[in-house]
């Protein structure tokens, strides 16, 4: 039986907003980052459409369809509006 992956997510912008916190450890079977994406967007009302949101896997920008490792430090990074 599959045993569930421990990552570290890390939020910035609004999905920390949404989240209500910075980090989080958490369990998930999700064998991706596009799969813990929707998940966390279920539990938190994150924006569904996830083709905007930038993903950052151990310091390095990986795609949504990278495979996620128990121990990862998973980081979902907004599109940022400045002025």
């Amino acid at each position: 039986m599959e045993k569930p992956k421990v990552l570290n997510i890390h939020y910035y912008a609004m999905l920390r907003e949404k989240a209500g916190k910075r980090e989080e450890d958490i369990e998930s079977f999700a064998a991706t980052p596009l799969e813990l994406y929707k998940d966390l967007a279920g539990e938190y009302g994150f924006p569904s459409d996830s083709r905007s949101i930038r993903v950052s896997i151990n310091e390095e920008f990986q795609s949504m369809d990278t495979a996620l490792c128990s121990g990862d430090c998973v980081i979902f990074i907004p599109p940022v509006a400045g002025g």
